[in-house]
């Protein structure tokens, strides 16, 4: 299964081996994929992930993780930054919406995107927060002691 779409935007399912880009991708964005995502999610579901490329080379990415008959989870919706507003990360996502079907999708959508995805027809179910920065130095209760062999 593959999409083409403008400058020829070739949208296919990704691997395993292509986790370390979205993840990447991910981590370049300030969101922190848990190291055992990918091969959880890819053991949920090994045909739920896409990568759109031109000549090859990876642009855009998104999961839509199938969690059974009635349910699909979507996330890693990603465009390389010298490329976004181009219309690859919509093509992809379209893309990749076909395969959860008619099940019902969730996501949690960056803020910034909200409207997007409202024209796609979701609708926010909860608020979410985020917090960056460093945390602050903290004592142990004198009780606790560190973990050791």
């Amino acid at each position: 299964m593959a999409l083409t779409a403008h400058e020829d935007l070739v949208v296919t399912r990704a691997t395993l081996e292509d986790w370390p880009v979205i993840c990447g991708w991910a981590a370049d964005e300030g969101w922190n994929p848990g190291l055992s995502d990918g091969p959880a999610f890819f053991a949920q579901d090994p045909d739920g992930f896409f990568l759109g490329r031109i000549d090859g080379e990876p642009v855009s990415a998104i999961s839509v993780v199938n969690h059974g008959p009635d349910y699909a989870f979507l996330g890693c919706y990603l465009v390389r930054p010298d490329l976004r507003g181009r219309g690859h990360g919509l093509t992809t996502w379209k893309t990749a919406l076909a395969h959860a079907e008619d099940r019902t999708i969730g996501l949690d959508g960056v803020v910034a995107q909200q409207d997007n995805y409202r024209q796609s027809g979701f609708e926010a179910a909860y608020r979410t927060v985020r917090f960056t920065g460093p945390a602050p130095a903290a004592r142990p209760p004198a009780d606790v002691r560190p973990v050791g062999p």
